[in-house]
């Protein structure tokens, strides 16, 4: 509501400029038909209802400069508690909300959309100055009156459009007696003016016991009314100064605007009657006002019916026995001084291109700086409006950095403090995305290094909030954005995070009606055999997995194709987290990089309430697990061991199968034993049969009937992470087949069971 109720101020001043200039023009152009006058003031209220208009050569409007160096005047001795107003609210916008603040101190990339924040600066300048100043200060007061001033306003124009809304349910209530005479005309009793009522279906009402002459006349007038769709103009026009019922030249204009409509019509009924009916023209508007209904007719509340003898009889009549037709000339002299107003007062100012010292001047003069002060400026075409804006850094040199104010400038000249009491650095980045030029903008608050996104969208700018303690960098037409966290080692018996790692988390950007956000690529979990399922993928994960045995995994799919294969590895007394970060492009699969810690699937501030599955991420779940049960080392050698093995199957390596092999192998389970019998491989009971591996043929017989494909397919499709290990050995398996492992007493491992339900 507040940006609305600025934009309402800025089309008030405009349309009362261009009242003035309508009034003078008016004054000139008292010979002229009043035709060319009414439609003056479409221009009046036009500039009043529309915020926009193209910029020309030809302007009659004041310069930008010159506007620019009013609201810098109302700025200075606002912040002086001297004016109404705001305290140069915009040094605030742009700092964030206390949540923006606090996903700075974590340590973590936050994101707001892109958006207006002045009005919560309002709010927490209003707070501090309450907390500071004593109760009845006066500059706590104006900034109590500007918090409300859009309230009151938004309360005064309901007010008003209300009441005319009644006034006119009013009126359709006072007409029960209305008789339809022909098409679109209505006699009403008593002696009541003739009017126009209706939007969609106009309708003529006029008085029943006038005389024929009199009702001739007066039934033309409001058919001129009809022909020229004065009955939307005028209820229009009232609707745009209910809006602007704060200024009282809006009412003026109304008014005036009335007038000239009346008497443009009885001009326009003359020409139709001719002139020689100026005498009864002139006893009818006298008869109209005079009758003793009219104090009290229908409509008298809301002026926004076209109405007979409804305004300025007197005048009217003055005008109507002093009119002339005017000549062709005449009349073409009238509209060529018509369209030059026109074009002057409906285009604003072509704006002059604004170089680098321009803006360093803007911001010198507006935040009264000495030519001592050092100034460092990015200026661009940012939004591709084909007007250059700026960032500009205003204060004292110190080393690589400067110490003072950052600003933002216009294309018009428009200057906004941003941050103040900064260390900014001298050295910052551009970068375009889909035509838009945004600028990575480095400073220090405090100890950390932050990093923001600044853009423009309309002419004015954004902060995108992806503030962080690293940099930012842009990486493929992403934003990549560093985020910290201590999750590179766990200490189970402290219960402890430890180890600062840093990641880097990738952004999207994505226009929209206000300009454009950046928004977080999400991931999503998925499995072991999906990331097998990938050109190059097994391969990889087996590098991951031998490099790394005894690891409990995590696989992260982003939308941008990014798959974050997390890992931890159980020691003794601590857990030590890892990555290894991949890219999917089409069905194949390739390494990126490799770091410490893990990464989370998305980021999330205090504003973004996570989901139930992103409260924990993969390091606090695996910590929360282990940390609350003994841990053996050995179940760390165990879960190697059969990691081995199943790499082994995966690969159809017997050679290798059989190198982790003792001599006994056992075998449980009524399928399993009838199978091996009908190849004549069974010996023993009916509970175990135990095979002596005496050479690698035999193994190679023993391998090529037990592990079928529909065994090896249900062993590897369990959760690589389900490996179960105890202190007596390992498993692996899912559905009806389980392997199982343990420890042999001259070293190393066997395979004691295949049980085969």
């Amino acid at each position: 509501m507040t940006i609305l109720f600025h934009s309402v101020l800025y089309m008030s001043l405009a349309g009362s400029y261009v009242l003035f200039i309508v009034l003078l023009a008016r004054l000139l152009l008292s010979k002229c038909p009043k035709k060319y006058t009414y439609f003056l003031w479409l221009l009046v209220f036009l500039r009043f209802a529309c915020p926009v208009f193209p910029e020309g050569p030809f302007s009659l409007l004041p310069a930008s400069d010159v506007r620019i160096k009013a609201e810098i005047g109302v700025e200075r001795a606002l912040s002086q508690g001297s004016a109404f107003g705001m305290e140069d609210a915009s040094r605030h916008q742009g700092q964030g909300s206390a949540s923006h603040i606090q996903g700075e101190e974590k340590g973590e990339a936050v994101f707001f959309p892109a958006g207006d924040y002045s009005e919560i600066s309002y709010q927490e300048e209003s707070v501090k100055k309450q907390s500071s100043n004593p109760p009845w200060d006066f500059k706590s007061f104006l900034w109590e009156l500007w918090a409300w001033l859009p309230f009151l306003w938004a309360l005064g124009a309901a007010g008003f459009l209300l009441y005319h809304a009644f006034s006119y349910v009013r009126l359709k209530r006072q007409l029960p007696g209305a008789v339809e005479v022909e098409p679109g005309v209505y006699e009403i009793p008593g002696e009541h003016l003739s009017f126009v009522a209706g939007l969609f279906h106009p309708a003529i009402y006029i008085s029943g016991d006038l005389e024929r002459e009199a009702g001739e006349i007066m039934l033309c007038h409001e058919r001129v009314h009809v022909r020229r769709r004065d009955y939307l103009v005028k209820p229009l026009a009232l609707v745009i100064s209910c809006i602007h019922w704060f200024n009282p030249f809006v009412w003026l204009a109304f008014r005036l605007m009335n007038q000239d409509m009346e008497i443009s019509c009885d001009e326009r009924v003359l020409e139709e009657l001719g002139e020689e009916r100026k005498e009864a023209y002139s006893k009818a508007l006298l008869a109209a006002a005079g009758r003793e209904g009219a104090a009290h007719r229908p409509g008298r509340g809301i002026c926004s019916l076209p109405s007979f003898g409804e305004n300025g009889v007197k005048n009217r009549i003055r005008h109507m026995l002093k009119y002339r037709r005017v000549s062709f000339w005449a009349a073409v002299s009238f509209v060529a001084v018509l369209f030059i107003l026109a074009l002057g007062l409906l285009m604003n100012p072509r704006n002059q291109e604004l170089k680098e010292e321009d803006f360093i001047e803007v911001v010198r003069s507006a935040g009264g700086y000495g030519e001592e002060a050092e100034a460092r400026c990015f200026a661009r075409d940012y939004d591709g409006d084909g007007k250059s804006e700026a960032y500009v850094e205003m204060g004292s040199p110190e080393e690589d950095y400067i110490q003072g104010e950052l600003w933002f400038v216009s294309g018009e000249g428009r200057p906004q403090q941003l941050r103040e009491d900064i260390f900014m650095r001298r050295e910052q980045e551009y970068f375009e995305q889909d035509g838009d030029i945004y600028l990575l903008m480095s400073y220090v608050d405090g100890n950390p290094l932050l990093t923001d996104v600044y853009g423009v969208w309309n002419g004015n700018y954004i902060l995108y909030a992806l503030s962080s303690p690293e940099e930012k960098y842009v990486e493929d037409g992403m934003l990549m954005c560093i985020a910290s966290d201590y999750d590179m080692d766990y200490d189970m018996e402290m219960e402890l995070f430890t180890g600062h790692t840093q990641k880097p988390y990738p952004f999207y950007y994505e226009k929209d009606e206000d300009g454009g956000y950046w928004g977080q690529y999400e991931a999503e979990a998925i499995t072991r055999e999906d990331v097998k399922g990938y050109e190059n993928g097994q391969e990889i994960l087996w590098a991951i997995e031998e490099a790394n045995p005894g690891c409990i995994y995590e696989y992260l799919l982003r939308e941008n194709g990014m798959l974050h294969i997390n890992r931890a590895q159980v020691m003794e007394d601590y857990i030590t987290f890892a990555y290894t970060t991949c890219q999917i492009k089409g069905n194949r699969m390739s390494l990126l990089y490799e770091g410490e810690g893990c990464y989370r699937r998305i980021l999330y501030s205090e504003i973004d309430e996570p989901e139930e599955n992103e409260r924990k991420s993969f390091a606090e779940r695996v910590a929360e697990e282990y940390s609350n049960e003994m841990w053996d080392p050995k179940e760390g050698e165990y879960r190697s061991f059969a990691e081995e093995v199943r790499h082994c199957l995966e690969r159809d390596d017997v050679d290798g199968l059989y190198e982790r092999m003792t001599e006994d192998l056992a075998f449980t389970g009524d399928k399993a034993l009838k199978e091996l019998a009908a190849h004549d491989l069974s010996s023993g009971n009916s509970d175990m049969a135990v095979f002596r591996i005496t050479d690698r043929e035999f193994f190679q017989s023993l391998y090529e009937e037990l592990f079928t494909s529909a065994m090896k397919e249900a062993i590897l499709r369990s959760d690589f992470n389900k490996i179960f290990v105890n202190m007596d050995g390992a498993w692996i398996g899912t559905g009806e087949y389980v392997l199982q492992f343990r420890p042999a007493e001259e070293g190393g491992y066997e395979i004691v069971t295949i049980h085969v339900e």
